[in-house]
């Protein structure tokens, strides 16, 4: 298991045909518990957690 540190940006509600988010947006979200973020760059695998 990882812990991670994921930088989110502006965030709006998604739907699973979206391939990229909205422009001025960084990532879409389900309302608060799931979080997708689209470039590699925005998450940072700061723990292995055996």
């Amino acid at each position: 298991m990882f812990l991670a540190r994921v930088l989110i940006g502006r965030t709006c509600i998604g739907n699973s045909s979206m391939k990229v988010p909205p422009e001025g947006f960084d990532t879409t979200t389900n309302g608060g518990h799931i979080f997708v973020i689209y470039h590699d760059a925005g998450a940072y695998g700061e723990y292995l957690i055996t």
